[in-house]
């Protein structure tokens, strides 16, 4: 059945519900409670739940558990909560919805709470509570409390498969590799997410010869095939090698696997194009995709901007603009990127204005330092200062090592010292303030 005839399905039996005030078989409220959890309809399965009520069913945990589940999948937290609270004896099923629901938004100190709360109600969690907690604290980076709850399972004899590949994650997420790699080896059997994981741990952290390593081990081991999840880590890992032939050719695989159209990897070969240095590749890749989304657009402009093609990074951020497609912070970064190396000092302010006041997005580091860097390449060395004052990241060395390289690059040996003097301050251990500066000198006596 489709969307639509579901949801007109679902219509009809809540008109009905409201003319009647007739008790339902408990099957029956269920059935209505699970159509209202596929729909997302929260609204519909207040109404269920009030005829549950007026109805005098009573407590039922098997309605019950479908109220909490049906509730935790429509984000309604308290009224999950406050069903659950009403159980007199919760089973498994009915903290596994909780707390899953907790875990989907992010809430990593309720989910916590409601494990220990589970094992000192005397409930047993099984694989799937503790990987649900475990993808919790992953999410969080929340490294000490993850390698509590796996010791939890440890001790509870549930270092399954599911459990395990959680714990991979956890680790590799927390930038732990090499737990993560031992915690994989003891896994008495490894699917396609055991391998996954092991892979992205590796190319998040880093050890993308390692990525590529495991990768060629999974292809020798035979037992699973690579999906789109998998393509994504390789490719990233060539970016990160700057691996052009190994990228074309994981690219030429991914076609053959039809993996292609996956918007994802789409993202991430025109992110590694554009790394190697092949904008052309970069854009091939963009322009066959079905799907792009904000990343697809971002990547390509950081790809011209990156590799000197400043004016078609600026183009193809107004292509972006002409498609509706709202910027991010990162694209934001490669535009910066691009005014900077263009000498465009007014465009680039404008920017920078538009990301704060139009888009609502609150300058990083990364920002600020190429704001600074635009203007001190220009040779505004007093804006250049001003921002960095302005700057809630004026402490880093780096803004003034920026803007002191720019006194050197203009001749500004007044300016150089006040500025090396913070370097000082700083990062007193740093050669690189006495260099520039002795070389500001340098230049002002040529």
């Amino acid at each position: 059945m489709n969307p639509a005839a579901t949801e007109l399905s679902l219509q009809t039996h809540i008109n009905q519900l409201k003319k009647s005030s007739e008790s339902l078989q408990p099957a029956r409220y269920a059935s209505l409670l699970q159509k209202c959890t596929e729909q997302k309809s929260a609204a519909a399965g207040k109404l269920v739940h009030q005829h549950i009520l007026s109805s005098g069913c009573g407590v039922n945990r098997y309605i019950q558990n479908h109220l909490i589940f049906m509730y935790a999948k429509c984000g309604c937290l308290e009224d999950a909560l406050e069903v659950f609270e009403l159980l007199p004896n919760p089973n498994v099923f009915s903290w596994t919805a909780l707390i899953t629901a907790y875990a989907k938004e992010g809430h990593l100190r309720e989910v916590l709470g409601l494990f220990r709360k589970m094992q000192l109600d005397g409930t047993k969690p099984d694989a799937f509570v503790f990987s649900t907690v475990l993808t919790a604290c992953s999410s969080a980076g929340a490294l000490n409390e993850g390698k509590a709850i796996h010791d939890c399972a440890v001790l509870a004899g549930m270092e399954t498969q599911v459990v395990g590949n959680a714990i991979v994650n956890l680790y590799g997420k927390c930038g732990r590799v090499h737990e993560a790699k031992a915690v994989f080896e003891r896994l008495p059997e490894r699917n396609l997410v055991s391998w996954n994981a092991l892979i992205a741990a590796n190319a998040q952290n880093g050890h993308c010869k390692d990525a590529m390593q495991v990768f060629h081990l999974m292809d020798l081991d035979g037992s699973v095939r690579p999906n789109d999840a998998t393509f994504v880590s390789v490719v990233d890992a060539c970016s990160n090698l700057l691996d052009l032939p190994r990228g074309k050719s994981t690219h030429e695989r991914i076609i053959r696997t039809g993996f292609d159209s996956y918007l994802f990897v789409g993202n991430s070969l025109v992110n590694m194009y554009g790394k190697c240095g092949s904008v052309d590749r970069a854009r091939l890749v963009f322009e066959k995709m079905r799907l792009r989304d904000v990343l697809s657009w971002t990547s390509l402009i950081a790809a011209y901007a990156l590799n000197g093609h400043r004016s078609a990074a600026l183009e193809w951020n107004q292509r972006m603009d002409l498609e509706g497609i709202p910027p991010n912070d990162i694209t934001f970064v490669s535009i910066l990127f691009a005014c900077g190396h263009s000498g465009l000092v007014y465009q680039g302010r404008d920017f920078f204005v538009s990301m704060v006041e139009d888009h609502s997005i609150l300058p990083t580091m990364e920002h600020y330092g190429c704001m600074i860097d635009l203007l001190a390449r220009a040779g505004w060395l007093e804006e250049a200062t001003q921002l960095i004052n302005l700057s809630p990241f004026g402490h880093k060395s780096f803004e003034w090592l920026t803007l002191l390289g720019a006194c050197k690059m203009h001749g500004n040996q007044g300016l150089a010292s006040q500025v090396a003097k913070q370097v000082f301050v700083k990062d007193p251990k740093s050669a690189s303030p006495y260099m520039l500066l002795l070389r500001t000198k340098t230049c002002r006596m040529e």
